[in-house]
């Protein structure tokens, strides 16, 4: 059974505890949510279906990619592979502040979609399918740990750029140079 209590006006404090479970708790602005959520948490419990995500709420994506940078890039025995790598996932860190300030449980693949469509404005799209995967390649090396159901990078998900056709101003730019 949940214990809920009011902790305050339109806040609503409540926790679930199980035997063999990792405590949950959460703060809800109305009791009946607070109601809906327990019944929810402790349905997943009894089913065996529950999937901690408590770290992934505290883990940003810019978190991740600091993390990734440490444990993988640093760790690639190619220079070449190791600087490009190190390269764009600094200028992410860098350009993308709104991105990665997002809690690793949720980011959804819209959030990547609109980040290929504005970067497709500026750079050539093998640039932005390689930046994706890279992200993919990120987020996979600590989904397990973080609890997350899904990868957001997904290629299923999150469309890759063709790199067979130019858009209208690549083409230009191709044009002038000769």
């Amino acid at each position: 059974m949940a214990s809920i209590r009011q902790k305050g006006p339109y806040q609503w404090h409540v926790q679930v505890r199980r035997k063999g479970w990792p405590h949950q708790t959460a703060t809800m602005r109305t009791r009946k949510d607070a109601e809906a959520w327990a019944r929810k948490i402790e349905s997943e419990m009894d089913r065996g279906q529950f999937v901690d995500q408590s770290a992934g709420r505290q883990t940003t994506l810019g978190d991740l990619v600091r993390l990734y940078l440490k444990e993988v890039t640093a760790g690639r025995p190619g220079e070449a592979s190791r600087v490009a790598e190190t390269a764009r996932l600094e200028r992410f860190l860098r350009h993308e502040t709104a991105l990665c300030a997002h809690a690793a449980v949720n980011l959804r693949p819209e959030h990547f979609e609109d980040y290929r469509d504005r970067r497709l404005e500026e750079v050539a799209p093998g640039t932005v399918k390689r930046e994706l995967t890279l992200l993919k390649r990120v987020i996979d090396h600590r989904k397990r740990r973080l609890g997350l159901n899904i990868n957001p990078v997904n290629t299923e998900d999150v469309v890759r750029p063709s790199t067979t056709s130019f858009p209208a101003s690549s083409r230009t730019r191709l044009h002038m140079k000769q």
